[in-house]
């Protein structure tokens, strides 16, 4: 039976992907999203399947590995490409 929660829940991820990017650079913006977007997956999905949480070593590991990656792919050169360089001329500034 459909409850409406999905459209719900769809515009509430929507409203708050919207902010985040909004907020700054794209890799800082990534970074937050891809460190929440599990946990908050799994968390919902032990509420609404009424399953058992992890053990607390699994879940410290699985956060351990999920920080350390994106971390790890936060302070890669290749960061660099993405983020806008700091010299360039602000909106609205006068030559």
């Amino acid at each position: 039976m459909f409850t409406g929660h999905a459209p719900a829940s769809t515009s509430i991820g929507t409203v708050l992907t919207q902010a985040a990017l909004a907020a700054g650079p794209l890799p800082w913006a990534m970074a937050g999203m891809t460190i929440a977007n599990p946990v908050v997956a799994y968390a919902a999905a032990c509420v609404a399947f009424d399953a058992d949480p992890p053990a607390v070593a699994v879940a410290v590991c699985a956060l351990v590995l999920l920080v350390g990656g994106v971390v790890g792919l936060a302070r890669s050169p290749s960061v660099g490409h993405w983020t806008p360089a700091q010299d360039r001329r602000r909106v609205g500034s006068q030559a």
